[in-house]
């Protein structure tokens, strides 16, 4: 049956011609054009000219109930909320929604967090498209999905949050290609999965630019099946990237979550600081992988964690100058594999393994490590279980050389196992082998 004229044209709205006023007057006649946008076409195309537009948000959140049109911003149009404690813009429900050109801003920004008062949530959406989106201010997260299905954000920019920049929680299979994020009240960029709430698993995130964050840059908390990649963490209070479990918040436990080409800078060096401040945290996932991955000048450890149950796979990490403890460490981790991997400039040993299950390592290099600590342990391996290692290079090009110690000891467990292939130069010293456990270490050449 042919739709009507008046049914087709209700499908393609402008809000201007429903009275909403784009130089940023009359609040309550705006808010009201827009609901009657909304109404007209929940399937359809709705029209945002260039202006801004200020929206009467002091009873709560704009509600936006099952939309599956098109949401259009044009020449950079603005949504002004007046109320700066109350959430901006909410969707319910809804599937295939397109909105592109959100630009939401606070009149007056946020003085104090204000959670759960997040500026753009989703919940219960289907296959949401939410491209070239801006968020400045809010009183809790810039940007959050809830319990929804394949939401996908392409080109987001949020900055002067006083929570997350952009939240994911129990989502299946989020989508995000493009996210900028600086000076977050929380983290930049979270995958979160709930005991509490239905498993949603999956997730890939790309071309990522955290930066200045008062908690961690990426953390994958609980979800599994993450793929991280071609990302950029400069400025965190907390550790630069989580994977595992907060059992703060009840999550679930990460498994098969993978971060790979990336840059870690100035973990845990904003104020003030807080939790870890690793470049590169685990904290007891099934599995969790990390490659290609440079890491500088973290307040703390370059790499850290425990994984009593679980496997942690580390290749192609570079750690330098980090300012306290190891530069790489591995703790109560059942399976450590750690391949082709430096250790560069640390104030203490450059990689430590301690009553881990087994260890795997190929390809360590410890460059100039040891630094403020009197025992000079470049590569020290205690209470193993199982050592497997090969290619160890110890390298000290310092006037006075501080990490030329390799070697491991045992208390209360046989640590067995062979470290082979150990290469060493050492301008001013030489290297130094102490080994008290039942390991083997061979090939020794300097």
């Amino acid at each position: 049956m042919l739709a009507t004229a008046a049914a087709m044209a209700a499908q393609s709205v402008s809000v201007v011609g429903l009275g909403a006023m784009p130089d940023g007057s009359n609040p309550s006649g705006t808010t009201a054009a827009f609901r009657a946008a909304f109404s007209m076409a929940p399937n359809g195309l709705i029209r945002v000219p260039a202006g801004n537009y200020a929206i009467d948000n002091g009873g709560g959140p704009f509600m936006v109930n099952n939309f599956s049109g098109q949401l259009e911003f044009e020449g950079g149009a603005r949504l002004v909320f007046q109320n700066s404690q109350n959430g901006a813009i909410w969707f319910t429900g809804g599937s295939n929604a397109r909105i592109r050109g959100l630009r939401i801003v606070y009149a007056i920004a946020p003085a104090f967090r204000n959670s759960p008062q997040e500026g753009i949530k989703f919940s219960g959406t289907t296959d949401t498209f939410l491209m070239d989106t801006t968020v400045e201010n809010s009183p809790a997260a810039g940007i959050l999905f809830y319990d929804s299905i394949r939401p996908h954000v392409v080109n987001a920019l949020v900055h002067d949050t006083m929570a997350d920049g952009l939240h994911f929680a129990n989502c299946q299979d989020p989508e995000v290609s493009g996210l900028t994020t600086y000076n977050t009240g929380d983290d930049g960029l979270t995958f979160v999965n709930y005991s509490q709430y239905t498993d949603r698993p999956g997730g890939t995130a790309t071309n990522l630019v955290i930066r200045q964050t008062k908690a961690r840059g990426i953390a994958v908390v609980g979800q599994s099946d993450v793929v991280i990649s071609n990302f950029v963490v400069d400025g965190t209070a907390s550790s630069g990237v989580l994977c595992g479990q907060d059992q703060s918040y009840n999550t679930r436990v990460s498994d098969r979550a993978t971060f790979a080409n990336g840059v870690i800078r100035h973990a845990g060096t904003v104020s003030p600081a807080t939790g870890n401040n690793y470049g590169i945290e685990f904290n007891a996932p099934v599995s969790c992988s990390f490659s290609n991955i440079e890491v500088e000048s973290s307040a703390g450890r370059g790499v850290g964690g425990m994984a009593p149950q679980g496997r942690v796979r580390i290749q192609g990490v570079r750690v330098k100058g980090n300012a306290q403890n190891e530069a790489f460490s591995f703790f109560q981790t059942a399976l450590a594999e750690v391949s082709d991997s430096t250790a560069e400039e640390a104030p203490s040993y450059g990689f430590y393994f301690g009553q881990c299950g087994t260890v795997v390592a190929k390809g360590l290099t410890a460059n100039n490590t040891a630094q403020l600590d009197p025992l000079a342990r470049a590569v020290w391996f205690e209470s193993n279980q199982r050592v497997l290692a090969s290619d160890v290079r110890v390298i000290d090009t310092q006037p006075a050389a501080t990490g030329y110690v390799l070697g491991g000891v045992q208390n209360g467990v046989v640590q067995r196992g062979e470290v082979s292939g150990v290469a060493a130069a050492i301008d001013n010293g030489a290297l130094e082998v102490i080994n008290s456990s039942a390991m083997t270490i061979t090939a020794v050449e300097q």
